[in-house]
């Protein structure tokens, strides 16, 4: 990617906020380092020529089979300055013997190398594996996985390799080489681009292969520097996002603490406010006890006075005479008790039920906090949540800008 002077440069470009398009030709996502990193790279889907099958070679291997072609029709790549990266992915080829199949890509200008070619060929086996494609493959110099090592099985796995020399009698083992060196002349990639397909022995009778699809991936120094420039925007966008959710966090926090306060002053009232009704209702409880008793103390009374006066009556003598006296007086007092009594039992009564409308307020205050509290806590999990997503990808960009421009 970018060196030293060209990677300052870009840092103070990022400095600076400067916004470099991109061009039109898609540049994707990529796993990798930069887990989340704008990929440098153009892509462009191949066209499989026909039905895609791989004619069979002639008997004793003494000729080939028609070549088998899948185009890339390539625009949008920067001009003028050399390719920085080219790779093959999502290859997908079936074939029964790799050792009989040669892979060439072959750029506009006719530059072309092999991916693979002959397979296991060498002064210890000069037939070559005969391991089966499957595929999905990746050719790129990115990668280190050895095509023989994974082509010695019965059939190669799914995976990333480099490309490898093609294997000759007599020769001593694999060979690595470089795609993106192959190209290094090329200074305008655009135009067609085809990976050829080209069987070189006869096979035993069947389906003897087929390419199904490919995908051609180029880049250069200017993509590489707008990638970097478009990571440190997405840099930017994600430290601002983090800010923007920390005060939303901070905001969560500080109702949720609030509502907490609320729900704890609510219930204490609560509790007070019900202890204050059962003290005022044991109260009036007790006020009405008493005002029945004055109630049975005057028609006890009563009673007296209307025997004595029936005593008083039937004898005349003083001392019943003076018993109806002392009966009127006792009733007399016994009915001021008794409408005292009842008094203080309305009294208590009004206020039973006035502490009683207090606490059942209160009770509703509480509960209407307890929702509240529920509903900031909430709140606040969202806010937290946010913060941790918004965090996680300020690392994520800041991880792929890094990779970026210290690559």
């Amino acid at each position: 990617m970018v060196g030293g002077a060209r990677r300052d440069g870009v840092r103070r470009w990022l400095g600076a906020m400067l916004v470099v398009s991109v061009g039109a030709t898609t540049m994707v996502g990529t796993a990798g380092p930069a887990s989340a990193g704008i990929s440098p790279y153009h892509r462009f889907a191949g066209t499989v020529a026909g039905d895609g099958s791989i004619t069979d070679g002639g008997a004793s291997c003494s000729s080939t089979g028609a070549p088998r072609e899948v185009s890339f029709v390539v625009s949008g790549v920067p001009t003028g300055t050399a390719l920085t990266g080219v790779r093959i992915s999502g290859l997908l080829v079936s074939h029964p013997q790799v050792s009989d199949l040669t892979a060439t890509l072959v750029a506009p200008d006719g530059t072309d190398h092999v991916l693979f070619a002959r397979t296991g060929v060498g002064a210890d086996d000069p037939d070559g594996y005969d391991a089966a494609l499957v595929g999905p493959y990746t050719f790129s110099d990115d990668h280190s996985t050895e095509w023989w090592t994974w082509a010695s099985g019965a059939e190669v796995p799914a995976g990333r390799y480099f490309s490898t020399a093609p294997g000759t009698p007599g020769g001593s083992g694999p060979v690595r080489t470089g795609i993106t060196a192959a190209f290094a002349g090329l200074t305008d990639a655009n135009g067609i681009w085809r990976l050829r397909f080209v069987d070189h022995c006869q096979g035993p009778p069947g389906p003897q292969g087929a390419v199904h699809a490919a995908t051609l991936e180029l880049k250069t120094a200017v993509d590489e520097m707008s990638s970097c420039i478009a990571e440190g925007m997405r840099t930017a966008s994600a430290q601002a996002s983090l800010v923007a959710a920390e005060t939303a966090l901070d905001s969560a926090r500080a109702t949720l603490t609030a509502a907490a306060a609320q729900l704890g002053a609510a219930d204490a009232a609560r509790t007070s406010t019900a202890a204050d009704a059962a003290t005022a209702m044991a109260a009036a409880a007790k006020t009405a006890a008493a005002a029945q008793a004055a109630g049975h103390a005057v028609t006890k009374a009563t009673k007296a006075l209307k025997q004595a006066r029936k005593k008083a009556k039937k004898s005349g003598k003083p001392q019943a005479i003076a018993k109806v006296r002392k009966a009127k007086k006792a009733l007399s007092a016994n009915r001021a008790s008794r409408r005292t009594a009842t008094t203080a039992a309305g009294s208590a009564a009004t206020a039973s039920a006035s502490a009683g409308a207090v606490a059942a307020t209160a009770a509703g205050a509480a509960t209407q906090a307890a929702a509240a509290r529920s509903t900031a806590d909430a709140a606040y999990d969202l806010a937290r949540a946010g913060w941790q997503s918004a965090r996680d990808r300020l690392e994520q960009t800041r991880e792929a800008e890094a990779f970026c421009l210290d690559s």
